[in-house]
């Protein structure tokens, strides 16, 4: 049993080191529509998504970077809105935006496998870039 379980667990261990991730993607084709409340075509709406493994739902284990989208921290709390947010707000300033407008957020968090020891969490902020 031990020797079934021991390639288990360091496959598990290299999937939560390669898995944890962060993106930010962009959108400024409206396709000539207007984003209500906005007087100005030059807008871009803004995605962002962050995500790790947390130990309990509390601990984080690994988890994407909010400072270098595409990257992996380890034990750092970034799987939050606070850090999703952060990304949005680096990424419309990077797009010379003045200001940013509609920002929502979601988060999540559920137990996976190995009877909730192991957590999934989640956060995803959007909103849209303007520039005046």
């Amino acid at each position: 049993m031990i020797k079934l379980f021991c390639p288990l667990c360091i496959l598990v261990i290299l999937g939560l080191l390669i898995a944890s991730c962060s993106s930010v993607s962009e959108v400024s084709d409206f396709k000539n529509q207007k984003i209500e409340l906005v007087k100005t075509q030059d807008s871009t709406h803004i995605n962002t998504y962050i995500w790790g493994y947390y130990l309990f739902g509390f601990y984080p284990i690994v988890s994407g970077s909010d400072e270098n989208p595409g990257s992996t921290t380890f034990f750092r709390d970034t799987a939050s809105a606070d850090s999703a947010v952060k990304m949005l707000t680096a990424k419309a300033s990077e797009l010379g935006a003045t200001s940013t407008t509609g920002i929502s957020t979601e988060i999540s968090s559920t137990g996976t496998f190995s009877f909730w020891i192991i957590y999934f969490c989640d956060a995803q902020a959007s909103g849209n870039a303007i520039k005046k």
